[in-house]
């Protein structure tokens, strides 16, 4: 009876040991991930792509961000037939923030593999900010600027602008808006050329950017119904300035529409 005990008593410790050991023994989901440069200065946000390991499909994979102190889900995707996955973390989803920041991608345990989670990845993310209603550090908002009229060039609208309105012909002189963008932005849009509304066939005007007091233009004139969609390098700008002026009376207001620039910090804005 003795002897049967001490089996009984082995065998239950045995069984013990083995129903302890196989949580932690028990092999976790492994997941890689990487962010796309390119879309991590798009402003549209990070673009993950990746793969867990086994390749389950149809696994939801948890895009996730660090911040006060822990791990945020942002955004989710799924596993395809071979356990890839793609996935957008949206502007709308990083609530316009930019920056500096840690992303990484983690799927929850099921079955035999408990969670897993990809290394971190550090990302400088970039932002649009308009121009229109950026703090400047120069300009008359009265007389040459305004931030918040419509302006149309060759029937495309845009609700927010920056204008010289009534510039003198030929001469710049302080018919310019300057902003400090300390050296955090490296692309400028937007569409430049002559508003349709007050101007007359016949027009025409010069619009310029400056950056650092260098001028990057053209060097052509636009004449009423020129468009140009601007896309510009801003290299490592501090200060840009837009400027614009006409070449005869018949054009009374040149700007640009939808000016915004891509920064890697929120830069003070004047409303």
């Amino acid at each position: 009876m003795r002897k049967s005990t001490v089996i009984l008593t082995a065998a239950i410790m045995a069984l013990a040991t083995v129903v302890s050991m196989s949580p932690a023994q028990a092999a976790a989901y492994q997941v890689t991930a990487s962010i796309s440069t390119v879309s991590a200065q798009s402003g549209d946000g990070p673009y993950f792509t990746g793969a867990i390991s086994p390749g389950t499909p149809g696994k939801t994979v948890y895009l996730q961000r660090y911040y006060s102190g822990g791990w945020h889900t942002e955004a989710t995707t799924s596993t395809d037939s071979d356990g890839d996955f793609a996935g957008l973390v949206s502007s709308e989803d990083l609530g316009f923030k930019v920056g500096s920041m840690k992303f990484r991608a983690k799927v929850i345990g099921s079955g035999s593999y408990t969670s897993g989670a990809s290394s971190s990845i550090t990302k400088t993310i970039y932002g649009w900010q308009s121009l229109a209603y950026m703090d400047a550090i120069y300009g008359d908002s009265r007389r040459y600027f305004d931030g918040n009229d419509e302006f149309t060039v060759d029937e495309t609208t845009a609700d927010d602008s920056w204008q010289i309105k009534d510039p003198q012909v030929g001469v710049i002189g302080t018919r310019y808006t300057k902003w400090d963008l300390q050296k955090k932005c490296i692309k400028l849009q937007g569409f430049a050329g002559i508003d349709d509304f007050d101007s007359v066939p016949g027009a025409e005007g010069r619009f310029i950017i400056s950056m650092d007091g260098t001028a990057h233009d053209t060097g052509e004139n636009y004449v009423l119904g020129d468009i140009r969609h601007l896309e510009e390098p801003l290299y490592n700008t501090q200060y840009l300035a837009l400027k614009a002026y006409k070449n005869n009376g018949n054009a009374t207001t040149i700007g640009v529409g939808e000016p915004e620039v891509l920064c890697s910090k929120k830069l003070p804005e004047n409303f």
